[in-house]
Order: C-alpha cells, then structure tokens, then sequence
C-alpha cells in the first residue's frame, strides 16, 4: 500500500459516483468499509442513502469525514461500494490498499486540521476548522463513573432490522456496546424470533439515572395503528436488554421523561377529543413499570386545536414542573410555539405562554438544574434553504420572553435541524448536547456546551458520520 493512515484520526474519504441509478420507492445507498486485505469481515464506517439527482448520467463527488479505526494493519482493503437496488444494475464497488498505523500518542494529541482540499472546501472546511479550534480534549465521561453521549444505530446498511447501542466520543469514534432486537421501520425481512413489525419509536426516550434505566417505546404494526406500546430499557454500561410488558394504553405516547425528585418516569399523550375533529386534550402520567400501568397526573379540561404538534419536553426536578413545547401546526416558516407546565405534586397546570418568537424559532427546551432555567439551542429564524447561525437563549416560562445567552456556531455552516438535539443534560456540570450535521454534506459533528450564568463554551467533537444514530441522549 502507498498511503498509511494513523489510527484514531479523522480522515476525508473520497469516491465517486459514476452513473446516478437511483430508485424512486426503494433508493439505495453507499457505505465505505475497510477489511484486512483476504479477508470478508468488513468494518461499517460510514454510509448514507442514494441521492436522486433527476439525470442517470449525472456524476458526482462524494467526502465522507470517518475516524480510522484503532488498529494495526499493514495491508488493508478500503471499499466503496454502491447499492443502487434498481433492477438490472449491479453492485458497484471502488477499493484501494491501504495501511493503518496504531498510534500511542494520547487522544488529544491526535487531534489535528484534516487536509482539505478541492471539493471538500467551504461549508466542510469550516465545520472541520470549528472542530479543530474548539475541540474537546477531555472525555465526556465525568471522573469516578460511566457517562457519555449514548443511541441506537439503527443501520440497515449494516444490520437488518436491527440496532447497536452504541457510544458517540468526542473524537468522532462511534464505539459499539451491543445489539438491539428491534429496527425503526416496520419493514423487511425479520429474523425469525422478532415479532412482525416491532420498532423503536424515534425520538421518544428516558433515562432512570437510580436504576441505571435507558428506556425506549416499542410498536407494533404500522405506525397509526392503536396498539399497546412495550417499554424496554438498556443499561448504559453493558447494553443488556430488559423488556417490560405493553402499557395500558391504545393511545400513543408522543415523550417519555425521568423526575429525579421523585424518581417517577412521566409519559405524555396526546388524546384526540371525540366532539371535536382537530382538538386534542393533553394527558401527563406517571409510568409503573412493574404493573406496566399509566397513573393519571392531569389532563387539560378543554381541547387544543392550534398548538398541537410535540417538539419537546423537559422537567424542572428543583419546583417539580414538568415542560412540554407545542408548534403551531399552521405556521410552517415562523414555527411559533406555546409552553405548556404541569405542577407535578400539585396535579395543576398553569396557562400556556407563548414564546417570543420575533428573533428565534424554538425547538426543544432543557432545564439547566445549576442556574434553575430554561434553556434552548436555537438557529434563529427559519429561512428555508439557508442555514442559521447558532445560539443558546434561556426562556421565561412566566412570561415568553426570550434572551441571548451565548454563540454557538456561525450561519451557514450547518443545517436547520431540530432533531440533533441531545436528550437530557449533564445536571452537575450544566453541559448540554447536540448534534450538527454539515450543510449539504454526509458530515456529523456533535456539540458540548457548557452553560455558565451569562456565556458559554462550547466544545466541538471530530467530524464523523452518525447521522444514522438515533435517540441520542446524555447517560451517566
């Protein structure tokens, strides 16, 4: 091999695609993986789903940041492959021989500028230049315990119908702690002991920090169908599996969260009003896992036929007040939102506020327990097709108003995506999460931002490719 690469760092990968066979219905996707040369055990790192260019002639570049995994190999085999799925087409693979060089130098030590050049400049350049001048050179693991960024890669490419728990470090290394029996789409060929379309619902998580309990929802059948939903949970150091029976309900659940006050895990439904098409009552309860029971905490008295649409919870464990942001589901640019509160001792709720909006749209909302807050990572206002510049605000959930509490990243360097935001956050440090992917690139960076009365400081990961992970959330 010509080129010898050294372990753990973050390298750009290139490969291009010649003909554009894309296949409206099932698209297919490329993935790069490298293997010790003779052998077949491939190694995932990275991949994304095929782009329909509207031209078969069409060719295009593609750059794929990826950390070189920790290994000595004196001779391997790097692979692009191409899976277009359209019939009468072929796989397509590109290969090169390379070498990878196991370093002993420490983690922070091998964090350097990736070499960029030609059409991996501009927005690519940027995120990679952000990651190397705020880099995090410590772990995000807290002394004297487990604890770190944690989700489900749930990757098809990889394994079918399937996840791996796995661990997202700082520097962009995706280290897999074990596999999931359940997929998040109800298609495919299952193995024979799963049920027929079992999923983990996406973006709807919690995290029992006493019994060391990540949990998820899993459904079966098509997404609308009303069906008993089963709660599962993983331990955050071993990845084991423990499934608990189906909930007592027919009605989905649209959030999970964990009160540490009180130690109870909290659902939120949204119920639709059976008088009125379009209105929907909003229920809050307490979850028992041993009886696979709902506990009624409260329901609002009248139905809610504008603000309807879930963005995000979160609970303020100091005044036992559990949070949940409502979009106005008729406002698709401005994306105006309400705050609804819940007194979770009292079973009372107070009016919902609307949140200024004349500057920032509003996604998700964290309590910072430090500063007794909330806060918000926010792009500013939403222009479609123009990335925002990001900033932290705390919100006043008496009020509405909002104010700027620190920069987070410049505008047009990573996409307008609510859905990177991390669930929860490191309590005892005030350090919140998320996860940015570069604007129209396959390129992932995840975020570390420490909150501090009147500022920040933000800290940057290695680029990577974890777009495909899911339910990301902060587990100590």
């Amino acid at each position: 091999p010509k080129l010898t690469l050294t372990a753990g760092e973050t390298f750009f990968f290139k490969w291009q695609q010649n003909f554009n066979h894309y296949e409206v219905g099932f698209p297919g996707y490329m993935d790069l993986a490298i293997a010790p040369v003779n052998s077949t055990e491939f190694t995932f790192l990275a991949g994304f789903g095929d782009v329909n260019w509207h031209q078969q002639s069409h060719q295009q570049n593609y750059t794929v940041p990826a950390v070189v995994p920790d290994i000595d190999c004196k001779w391997c085999v790097l692979r692009a492959r191409y899976v277009p799925h359209k019939p009468g087409e072929d796989t397509f693979y590109q290969c090169a021989d390379i070498a990878i060089k196991k370093s002993q130098a420490r983690e922070d030590e091998r964090r350097k500028m990736p070499e960029l050049t030609g059409d991996t400049a501009g927005r690519l350049e940027a995120a990679a230049l952000l990651s190397f001048e705020h880099g995090h050179n410590t772990s995000y693991k807290r002394p004297g315990g487990p604890g770190g960024v944690y989700g489900l890669a749930c990757n098809p490419i990889e394994t079918a119908h399937a996840c791996q728990f796995v661990e997202v470090q700082e520097t962009g290394l995706v280290r897999k702690i074990a596999m999931v029996p359940y997929g998040v789409d109800s298609s495919g060929t299952l193995p024979s002991n799963l049920t027929p379309n079992d999923f983990i619902l996406d973006q709807i998580s919690a995290y029992d920090v006493n019994r060391l309990r990540f949990y998820l929802l899993i459904h079966s059948g098509d997404l609308d169908e009303e069906r008993n939903s089963k709660l599962i949970s993983l331990h955050p150091v071993t990845g084991e599996t423990s499934v608990f029976g189906t909930l007592g309900t027919t009605t989905a659940i649209n959030a999970l969260d964990y009160d540490t006050a009180t130690k109870e895990l909290l659902a939120l439904q949204i119920i639709p009003d059976a008088a009125k098409t379009g209105s929907f009552f909003f229920r809050l309860s307490s979850v028992d896992v041993e009886q696979n029971a709902l506990r009624l905490i409260y329901e609002t008295p009248t139905g809610e036929d504008l603000y309807v649409n879930y963005q995000w919870s979160t609970v303020d464990t100091k005044n036992g007040i559990f949070y949940y942001l409502m979009g106005n589901e008729n406002d698709a640019y401005q994306l105006t939102t309400k705050l609804f509160s819940v007194n979770i001792a009292a079973r009372t709720a107070s009016a919902p506020v609307s949140l200024d909006a004349k500057k920032y749209t509003i996604g998700a909302v964290q309590y910072d327990a430090v500063y007794d807050r909330l806060v918000s990572l926010t792009p500013g206002l939403y222009t479609p097709g123009t990335p925002g510049e990001w900033s932290v605000i705390t919100i006043d959930p008496k009020s509405g108003e909002v104010e700027y509490l620190c920069h987070v990243a410049p505008a047009n360097v990573f996409q307008i995506d609510y859905s990177g935001a991390v669930f929860n956050i490191d309590q005892d440090r005030g350090m919140v999460f998320t996860r940015f992917r570069v604007w129209n690139e396959q390129a992932d960076v995840l975020v570390a931002i420490q909150l501090e009365r009147s500022s920040c400081k933000v800290h940057y990961s290695q680029l990577g490719n974890f777009y495909h992970i899911h339910n990301l959330a902060y587990l100590h």
